[in-house]
C-alpha cells in the first residue's frame, strides 16, 4: 500500500484503479482500533504500518488503545519495506507475541540490505520500555 504525508492511506476507489482517496489518520484510526484487543471485542494487538509516513496513523491508534505498532517516519522504499515485512513475519513465527524481537529481526535485515531507512523505523508500544521512537513529534511533516 501507500501512504502520504500525515498518515494519509491511499485508498483504490474503483475496480480499474484509477481513481484514488487519500484518507487521514482520523478517518483511518477508529474502525482499526474498535478491532483492537483493548475493546471486548477485538483480537489486534500488533498493527504493521509498512508504508511511506505512517507514524502519525501509528501515534493514533496507540491513542487509541492498540497495543503496538510498527510504522515508518518518512519515505521507505518497497524492497526495503518488503525485506522488513518478511523478517519482522517470519521471527513472529517463530516467537508468537513477542512484537519488540520481531522488529528487531526485521530492523537488522533491513541494516544487513544496506538500505538507510533504519532511522525511519518505529515501534510504538504500550509497553514504554520497548518503543523505539527517536524523534520528537515536531520533527514529524
Amino acid at each position: 500500500g501507500h501512504a502520504g504525508e500525515g498518515g494519509k492511506l491511499c485508498f483504490v476507489k474503483n475496480e480499474h484503479g484509477t481513481e484514488m482517496e487519500m484518507l487521514g489518520p482520523e478517518l483511518v484510526a477508529p474502525p482499526i482500533s474498535r478491532a483492537s484487543k483493548n475493546d471486548p471485542a477485538g483480537t489486534i494487538e500488533c498493527i504493521l504500518l509498512n508504508s511511506c509516513y505512517t507514524r502519525s496513523l501509528g501515534i493514533e491508534l496507540r491513542k487509541r488503545g492498540v497495543p503496538h505498532v510498527v510504522c515508518w517516519r518518512n519515505q521507505v522504499e518497497d524492497g526495503v519495506a518488503a525485506k522488513f515485512a518478511e523478517w519482522f513475519f517470519k521471527e513472529l513465527s517463530r516467537n508468537t507475541n513477542s512484537y519488540r524481537t520481531a522488529f528487531d529481526a526485521g530492523q537488522e535485515e533491513v541494516r544487513r540490505f544496506g538500505a538507510s531507512s533504519l532511522l525511519n523505523l518505529c515501534f510504538l508500544s504500550e509497553n514504554a520500555a520497548y518503543e523505539v521512537d527517536d524523534v520528537d513529534d515536531d520533527e514529524e511533516n
